[in-house]
């Protein structure tokens, strides 16, 4: 709709400036060509920013009863700003507890691999839909900035309503539920520690690379592509969503150990971004690169579980 009613401006404003050449039909065909070079300008970084936050919701194709035959709580929790967020909490017999966020278009569902994992090493384990995603509230997703409340809820439910202490939870991110992590630990220190697998450092390099996989777009193009897409998330989330990039604030959460972890074979995440992250942030830290493919294909690595194992215990 805010398509049509531009072409339908522009459109309008040509007739009235263009008057060569003296041909009607040749006139009005030039106004048509040029008002559909406009659109296209205008229309490819619109549906780019349109569809990068705005995703559709996956519903849960399964549980960790049906899938691992684990017994699990169905979870909803009210976030700050009024949200409601589905998820699940999966009990375990010891005090260990971690938060899972999952990935941009994923959902709780798609990440029972790593509720499974964590089972497995004895951890109870809370996992939920971020806003805009599977069986939450919303529709608008923000790159880990806004998502910050959801896990910050979650820390909440984990700390009141399970009563864990706050040195035996453990935040685990990947890829946008990465960014999503950061934001949260730096409004609440409470982490024990924090694992950040496969994530992203800067927003402004994503949006880089979200243009560039378009090849629809010619590449002297491509900056302009850029901006005027950012300018169109800009008008929805109603900030630069540049300004909340997670290298911007990770260099704060000195004190709480972190593991960064990515597979060099990852095409939609440079692991280089990974390697930012890890250089801004304070200490402790420690950063893996595994020779995996795929974007999140660490865990394909037989070393992972150990490596994830070796941070939580020591």
């Amino acid at each position: 709709m805010i398509l049509q009613i531009i072409k339908k401006v522009f459109e309008a404003v040509l007739c009235k400036m263009i008057r060569w050449p003296s041909n009607e039909r040749i006139r009005k065909a030039s106004i048509i060509f040029m008002c559909y070079i406009f659109l296209f300008i205008v229309m490819v970084p619109f549906f780019l920013a349109m569809t990068s936050i705005h995703r559709i919701k996956i519903k849960d194709a399964f549980n960790p009863k049906t899938e691992l035959g684990i017994t699990y709580e169905d979870v909803s929790l009210k976030t700050k700003d009024g949200l409601n967020i589905k998820g699940w909490f999966v009990p375990a017999d010891s005090d260990k507890a971690v938060i899972i966020a999952h990935g941009l278009g994923a959902n709780k569902s798609n990440f029972i691999g790593t509720v499974d994992m964590w089972h497995q090493l004895n951890f109870n384990v809370l996992i939920f839909d971020f806003r805009g995603h599977g069986m939450s509230d919303g529709h608008t997703v923000t790159f880990g900035y806004k998502e910050r409340l959801d896990v910050m809820i979650g820390l909440e439910y984990l700390m009141k309503s399970k009563k864990f202490l706050p040195e035996k939870i453990v935040g685990y991110g990947v890829s946008f539920g990465g960014a999503a992590m950061i934001h949260a630990a730096n409004e609440m220190r409470v982490f024990h520690k924090i694992i950040i697998d496969s994530s992203f450092a800067s927003l402004d390099d994503m949006a880089d690379t979200i243009v560039d996989g378009e090849s629809i777009i010619p590449v002297f193009c491509r900056k302009m592509f850029k901006e005027m897409g950012l300018f169109f998330i800009r008008l929805d989330v109603g900030f630069d969503i540049r300004e909340h990039s997670p290298e911007n604030v990770v260099g704060r959460l000195a004190g709480t150990p972190m593991l960064f972890i990515h597979g060099k074979g990852d095409p939609l995440i440079n692991w280089e971004q990974t390697q930012r992250l890890y250089e801004k942030a304070g200490g402790p830290k420690k950063v893996v690169f595994l020779e995996t493919q795929g974007h999140f294909g660490t865990m394909n690595d037989a070393s992972y579980v150990d490596i994830i194992r070796g941070f939580v215990v020591n």
